[in-house]
C-alpha cells in the first residue's frame, strides 16, 4: 500500500490503484492463484486518504460575468434561477 500511495501518477488520487490491489487480493483469496495466504487482505483503514482541500473561490471577474444581467437574460427562467442560487449560495461571495 505504501507503493500505491507514493507512486508517481498523473492523478493525485491513489484510490483507484489501491482498489485494484484490494480486488486482486480478494480474487487471490478465492482462487489461490498468487500463492498468498487467503488471509492476505487490505483493511479499509490501510487505504490511503486523499485530502482534496477546500474549494477555490471564484475570481471577481468570473463572478461578475456569472451574475451579469445580460448573460442571465440568455438563460431560461429555470436556468437563470439556478445560476443565481448557485452564485449566492454554493459559490458564496466572490474572491476578496
Amino acid at each position: 500500500m505504501l507503493w500505491v500511495s507514493t507512486r508517481p501518477t498523473g492523478s493525485r488520487d491513489p484510490q483507484p490503484a489501491a482498489a485494484a490491489v484490494l480486488l486482486l487480493l480478494l480474487e487471490q483469496a478465492e482462487t489461490g492463484w498468487l500463492g498468498c495466504r487467503a488471509a492476505t487482505v487490505i483493511h479499509g483503514s490501510e487505504l490511503p486518504r486523499v485530502d482534496h482541500g477546500l474549494p477555490k473561490t471564484v475570481a471577481d471577474e468570473v463572478f461578475a460575468q456569472w451574475i451579469d444581467p445580460a448573460n442571465l437574460a440568455l438563460l431560461s427562467e429555470r436556468d437563470r434561477t439556478l445560476a443565481l442560487v448557485l452564485a449566492f449560495t454554493a459559490f458564496g461571495s466572490p474572491a476578496s
